[in-house]
């Protein structure tokens, strides 16, 4: 329940008193003007209801971060394309951080028209998507001569408009063609303004899919023809490419040296350990691939392109199956091209179609519901192929918006907002916080890569102010967190570990170095695992001890911890699931639904809801809050068994609400983003921990959010005994206590009282029931996961079942995806693994067998081939040890400083072209009386040279002073390069040397250099024998 107040206006009563009073509409309005390049929004006319570095033990890497560019690589130019770096990786410090999407898509090149900016492009869909192309830098290459780095070209920094049109559907079900949205940092309808693109064409690079080479091995019935290492760029150094590949399993929360215990048991009656660092190479390639361009699904062609031989390529499938079903990759708001074909006559079910019922329309039901109709379309042929039409996903709510504990409340006054044009002035009613976008948070890739939002990055300098209104001394401040360290340590002793999963870890060096092992035979993991060597044995009495502690489970989490400062989503929280629903197409949401009953008949469920709505269902998901399951409202038949009601009641489900506070103008430190309050005991002075309990949690903290509502606004939080007072206490009452405390905190400053407030009751939410999921007093440790557990087709999601991620939104976001690969494996089975999964190797150079084999010169000849061969592997490894001798002692060879745009006019043209532009393309609708006109590059260009060379000295002198910074910094950023390359070469030189005289054999010689001396891929060497 929400409550709501103006000084100007009385609130309308909604039909249900839990909902907010004020009953605007984020889904009534436009949320973005037409001119808005960063919001997420749209307008909906049919429903008048509310919308809205834990592997990094190797010595060769710093320390995680992807804040860096990731697809500039050392030495190259900053291409326009990512001036702070690629869309996934941008770390803005600024209010309106966010990705840049560039005009090429990372890797995907394509032709535009002249109506677009640098940058701009059209995306090819997923049905015309070639593969992800490395151009010879390892960058995303510019697409036209337009689009080359001249003294015509402008820099461009903005979010272009992307149009996207895909071809109808390939399902042969459905004859309406389907339009992607159009990007702008947001998704639109598309309309009659948004024609189907006619022009686009893709270019490649490099060789994409041909025609195989004689000598692959077969690779599956209607597969296309793969191509070994046409993922894997050509032209960047080896060890580059290697470090890309671990950190993108990193940031996929996996661990880029060791199995994933779902592949374990996937992998382990078909490969060898040293298949095992295979399997990783090809896995963390593949990651690689998308998390550098989430905007386009990682395709199998571009999988098998992962794989170094075409001995790999089932695996490479393997490999890619997982990570789809399991939602590491092609995730999100992404479109995904169906392959599901038409059904034959003889196959043909009578147009039997199954149905997925997820009930819930938070993050994790959209999550859910997502996720499953991005499987649904990569695996339609395997519903299709056995005569029956791909399923469909329903989802109910049963509030009138979207959202569920993530909703962001419209302020009565949109006036005199500080936001972005389009942005709405909101408030957060629920979640907040992102966490650190950083070490594999999955709403990096959907907030940054795919829905361009904006977002205001927090400072860490909170303050807090003592029950007088006295800011606290720092040094007692520090003593109490030492303090609290200190208890959580001596805690900690009673923390029940887990078991470690028994899993498989491959050769940390060959990953690390970007290599395959020489020889991958030998046997099975599961051969030698029933032989006694298997490397890691679950604990016998792990039950027991479960079972015992209940301190045991309190930081379950721990580890889980993603990186990378925390945020707030500008413009609203709710734009993620309003992005989650609207696109790539409308998900299936029935609003109003609340679920009733489930209830089992045969093999089937039949749902009811509140409204006397019934769905039959094959599978269904409940999202449900656990505050609503404790509470029973929904009736389960057959009712849930022991082991789910038991954690339902044992684990805890806390309370938190706010209070927000709307001004006109701002009477604090607007630039500080939080600060804390302490409060007075109920008896004045005690010392005793119960005196503090009532009022420990009273506005304890404030939320400074001016830059992410757009109006003078303050958050209080209301925690513990204080957060269940809130729910009983009049409104008027906690508004004149809270205004007391700020003046007491900011004296002589006079505090007005609010123009606005909103106060929630998340507890009376008979959707909600409270704010989150905790470890109850006599909570057990597998209480999340038997919370997870399906109960034959009844599956269960949402932040109460995700053990490392409880209580927060990219929680309730993974098991969403978790739900939806258990609804898959339910409906079409496991991954099927071919046997044998990888082809015996066959001797490479063996010559033919001729007339001539047995002669004495064809003995000869074959003996100079085996010799050759057993040389060229003995000098392959020969590099990997010299390699990781030079690594271990100096490190990685310097990289090059990256150049720098230094040309005044391009710097010019950086901050004048999208005003110019407006210019051109105003005088251009003038002059031809066509509304949608919109004036050339070229002419753009002219204008704004013009500009530049009229323009007075006091506009020109500071790009040419910026311009000459930016030369004197490159200047000495090369000096300083040479100095270290030259310190670096003659330390590699003297291990080189070194390890040649240690290791060589009498007689023996190996001369050249290794890929990292001499900074290139290409294994410059000359073998002497």
């Amino acid at each position: 329940m929400f409550s709501t107040e103006t000084a100007t206006e009385s609130d309308a009563a909604d039909a249900h008193s839990y909902l907010l009073n004020t009953s605007h509409d984020l889904l009534e309005d436009h949320l973005a003007a037409k001119e808005s390049e960063l919001d997420f929004a749209l307008k909906d006319e049919h429903i008048d209801d509310v919308s809205f570095s834990a592997f990094d033990h190797g010595p060769l890497y710093d320390r995680y971060d992807e804040s860096g560019p990731s697809s500039v690589q050392p030495g190259d130019n900053n291409d326009f394309s990512e001036p702070g770096g690629s869309h996934m990786s941008l770390k803005g410090d600024g209010d309106d951080a966010r990705p840049a999407l560039d005009g090429t898509v990372d890797q995907h090149h394509v032709s535009v028209d002249d109506d677009t900016t640098p940058g701009d492009a059209v995306v090819p869909s997923a049905a015309d998507s070639a593969m992800h192309v490395d151009d010879s830098n390892g960058m995303s290459k510019m697409i036209s001569d337009e689009f080359e780095m001249n003294h015509h070209t402008p820099l461009h920094q903005g979010t272009p408009e992307i149009n996207v049109a895909i071809p109808a559907s390939a399902t042969g079900l459905d004859d309406e063609p389907k339009h992607h949205n159009t990007l702008s940092g947001r998704v639109q309808k598309n309309t009659k303004d948004t024609p189907r693109s006619s022009n686009m064409s893709i270019k490649q690079e490099s060789p994409g899919l041909t025609a195989r080479p004689s000598g692959y091995p077969p690779i599956g019935k209607n597969l296309p023809a793969f191509r070994a290492k046409s993922s894997i760029p050509a032209h960047i150094p080896v060890l580059e490419f290697a470090r890309q590949c671990i950190l993108a399993a990193q940031s996929s929360r996996l661990n880029p040296f060791a199995l994933h215990p779902g592949e374990y048991e996937l992998l382990r009656d078909h490969i060898t350990p040293p298949q095992v660092t295979v399997y990783l190479n090809i896995r963390n390639a593949i990651l690689r691939l998308w998390t550098r361009n989430p905007l386009v699904a990682v395709t199998k062609a571009e999988a098998a392109g992962c794989a170094r031989d075409a001995r790999y390529f089932d695996m490479s499938q393997v490999a890619y199956k997982w990570l789809v079903r399991n939602g590491y990759i092609n995730y999100g708001c992404i479109e995904l091209q169906s392959t599901a074909g038409p059904i034959s006559r003889a196959k043909a079910r009578g147009g039997k179609r199954r149905t997925i019922v997820v009930a819930g329309a938070g993050m994790a039901g959209l999550g859910c519901a997502r996720h499953l109709e991005g499987l649904i379309a990569q695996l339609g042929e395997q519903w299709t192929n056995n005569g029956e039409r791909p399923p469909r996903v329903v989802v109910l709510e049963g509030r009138k918006r979207i959202g569920g504990r993530v909703y962001s409340h419209p302020l009565k006054n949109q006036s005199k907002s500080t936001l972005p044009p389009g942005l709405r002035n909101t408030v957060e009613m629920g979640a907040q916080i992102i966490t650190g976008f950083e070490h594999g948070n999955p709403l990096n890739c959907i907030i940054r890569g795919q829905l361009a939002l904006r977002y205001h990055t927090l400072k860490d300098d909170t303050i807090i102010y003592d029950t007088d209104g006295a800011v606290v001394d720092q040094e007692g401040d520090i003593l109490v967190e030492k303090l609290y360290n200190d208890i959580l340590e001596r805690v900690s002793q009673f923390r029940n570990k887990a078991p470690p999963p028994q899993t498989v870890e491959g050769d940390r060096r060959l990953i690390q170095l970007g290599r395959d092992p020489s020889n991958d035979s030998g046997d099975l993991i599961s051969s030698l695992e029933d032989a006694g060597a298997s490397q890691t044995v679950p604990s016998l009495n792990s039950n027991k001890i479960k079972k015992t502690l209940s301190l045991g489970g309190w930081d379950q989490d721990i580890g889980n911890e993603f990186e990378g400062p925390h945020s707030h989503i500008i413009g609203g929280y709710q734009q993620l699931p309003r992005g989650l629903w609207q696109s790539p197409t409308k998900l299936d949401v029935r609003f109003n639904s609340p679920v009733k009953s489930i209830r089992q008949e045969n093999a089937r469920h039949v749902v009811e809801c509140d409204n006397g709505d019934i769905i039959e269902a094959d599978e269904v998901v409940v999202t449900i809050p656990l505050g609503v399951l404790k509470r029973g409202v929904i009736s389960f038949s057959p009712p849930l068994p022991e082991w789910k009601t038991a954690p339902i009641q044992r684990l805890g489900f806390g309370l938190l609400n706010k209070v927000a506070l709307v001004y006109d103008t701002p009477f604090w430190e607007p630039d500080r983003d939080i600060f804390g309050t302490l409060n007075e005991a109920e008896l004045r002075d005690s010392m005793e921990q119960k005196d503090y309990e009532s009022r420990r949690g009273r506005f304890w903290l404030f939320w400074n959010c001016i830059k992410t509502t757009g109006r003078p606004t303050l958050v209080a939080l209301m925690a513990g005994n204080a957060a269940h007072d809130t729910e009983v206490t009049d409104d008027h009452v906690l508004v004149r206590e809270v205004t007391e405390r700020l003046s007491k905190m900011f004296a002589p400053a006079i505090v007005p009282l609010p123009t606005e407030y909103i106060v929630t009751r998340w507890k009376k939410d008979p959707f909600a029931g409270g704010s989150y999921s905790f470890m109850g007093p006599t909570a057990q440790p597998g209480d999340y996961d038997a919370m997870a557990r399906p109960i034959g087709s009844l599956h269960f999601a949402g932040e109460a079942t995700c053990g490392t991620h409880p209580a927060t939104v990219h929680g309730a976001y993974l098991s969403g995806l978790r739900a939806a690969s258990e609804v898959v494996d339910s409906m079409l089975g496991p991954i099927e693994v071919q046997h044998p999964l990888v082809a015996p190797k066959a001797k490479q150079g063996t010559p033919t067998l001729g007339a001539g084999a047995g002669t004495k010169r064809g003995r000869e000849e074959m003996d100079s081939v085996e010799s050759r061969n057993v040389r060229q592997a003995r000098n392959e490894d020969l590099e990997v040890l010299i390699t990781a001798a030079i690594l271990e002692q100096v490190g990685e060879r310097p990289h090059k400083p990256e150049r720098t745009g230094n040309n005044p006019y391009l710097l010019y043209t950086r901050d004048h072209w999208h005003s110019v532009k407006a210019e051109c393309d105003e005088q251009r609708r003038a002059a031809t009386g066509d509304a949608n006109a919109k004036a050339s590059k070229d002419h753009i260009r002219t204008v704004l040279g013009a500009k530049w060379r009229n323009a007075p000295n006091e506009v020109q002198q500071p790009y040419l002073d910026e311009a000459n910074k930016l030369k004197e910094a490159s200047a000495t950023a090369a000096a300083e390069y040479k100095e270290k390359a030259a310190v670096w070469e003659k330390g590699a030189a003297r291990i080189r040397t070194e390890f040649m005289a240690r290791n060589l054999a009498q007689g023996e010689s190996f001369s050249g250099k290794t890929a990292i001396e001499t900074g290139s891929t290409r294994r410059e060497r000359r073998v002497v024998s």
